[in-house]
């Protein structure tokens, strides 16, 4: 629905396309699946945990420290799952891809929102000290 507070922006969109880029094709070239570029695992595991970190950091809507910790795990575990749901196949959909990645991405996720159910609201006024008393 238009207009509420569930929208994403374009940084957070931009957020998507990072963690899409740095690990979604950063496995399907693993899986010979790209342009034939010779990427091995440490490499890999390198970039999409880079651009999973900075994905991270643009969605985040509390803690931009917190998305980029997420992000972190988010990206490898997107890489990890991607690359060896396409490993040894002929064909894949774009749909799987999305699925995979983001199955694989999930305890991120999660991790992510259980640390903000437990951080204090942003809304809430932290208690002013009693000049009166010392």
């Amino acid at each position: 629905m238009a207009g509420t507070t569930n929208d994403m922006t374009g940084i957070q969109k931009l957020g998507i396309l990072v963690i899409v880029i740095s690990s979604g094709f950063t496995a399907m070239e693993m899986g010979g699946f790209g342009f034939g570029l010779q990427l091995d695992l440490p490499v890999s595991l390198a970039i999409s945990a880079a651009g999973g970190g900075l994905g991270g950091a643009m969605l985040a809507r509390r803690s931009r420290l917190l998305g980029f910790v997420c992000g972190l795990l988010a990206g490898p575990c997107g890489l990890l799952g991607v690359y060896y749901y396409v490993r040894g196949r002929q064909e894949v959909w774009n749909v799987e891809l999305v699925a995979v990645q983001g199955a694989a991405s999930l305890p991120a996720v999660g991790l992510y929102h259980l640390v903000c159910q437990l951080l204090p609201s942003p809304d809430e006024n932290p208690p002013i000290p009693d000049e009166g008393q010392g």
